[in-house]
């Protein structure tokens, strides 16, 4: 994870064109950098897996038949379950009830 961190501080660096180091801790610009992509994996939840609803949605489906399946977490619930987005915000399960999502992900893959 601090890897990626590291790349996407690199990636958002307004010195990046002209940096020949490449990432150097204690640098003040990489720091800074550093400090600010941690704020947002920390605000956005990127760096549990977990994206928040209200920072953004999956991509919108074009037809119920692109609907897909999505781990979440709804508002007063004490576990994750599994819901369709059937876009524009909107949640449901199997029956069709709608749920007041908080954060989501993607699925992993099936096993192999």
């Amino acid at each position: 994870m601090n890897e990626l961190l590291r790349e996407l501080a690199c990636f958002g660096c307004p010195y990046n064109d002209d940096c020949d180091d490449g990432w150097e801790e204690g640098h003040s610009h990489c720091d800074e950098m550093m400090h600010r992509v941690k704020s947002f994996a920390e605000r956005t939840g990127i760096v549990s897996g977990w994206i928040s609803a209200k920072v953004c949605l999956p991509d919108e489906p074009k037809s119920d038949a692109e609907m897909k399946e999505y781990n979440v977490t709804i508002v007063g619930a004490l576990e994750s379950t599994t819901l369709t987005y059937a876009g524009h915000g909107e949640w449901h399960d199997k029956n069709d009830n709608r749920y007041n999502v908080l954060a989501w992900q993607p699925l992993p893959e099936s096993f192999k």
